[in-house]
């Protein structure tokens, strides 16, 4: 279930709601990236790839995302039973993909 909805708060009101929505049963990854100093990473890139055992290598790209002030991120939702592998670019890592043209 999606739930989408805006609130536009006007002066000196406070807005009580509840929200009912149904349990999400998809797995996430939640988490932090932090320095040798312990202390957070803005923006630091992460990607999420779905990993071939088969091969031993990754296959496909399926979530990106970049780190908060508090070098928090979240990459959601994932399929049990997959694995995958995450790779992390901070501190001004320059990430290029090339993309093959083919004719």
């Amino acid at each position: 279930m999606d739930l989408n909805f805006f609130v536009a708060p006007q002066k000196d009101e406070i807005i009580e709601t509840t929200i009912h929505i149904n349990q999400n049963t998809k797995p996430a990854l939640i988490g932090s990236v932090l320095d040798q100093d312990n202390k957070p990473i803005k923006d630091a890139f992460l990607a999420l790839y779905e990993f071939d055992k088969k091969d031993n290598k990754p296959k496909k790209l399926q979530l990106f995302t970049y780190t908060d002030e508090w070098g928090s991120f979240l990459l959601a939702p994932l399929d049990q039973d997959k694995l995958y592998q995450v790779k992390v670019y901070a501190n001004n890592s320059k990430l290029r993909i090339l993309e093959p043209y083919l004719e």
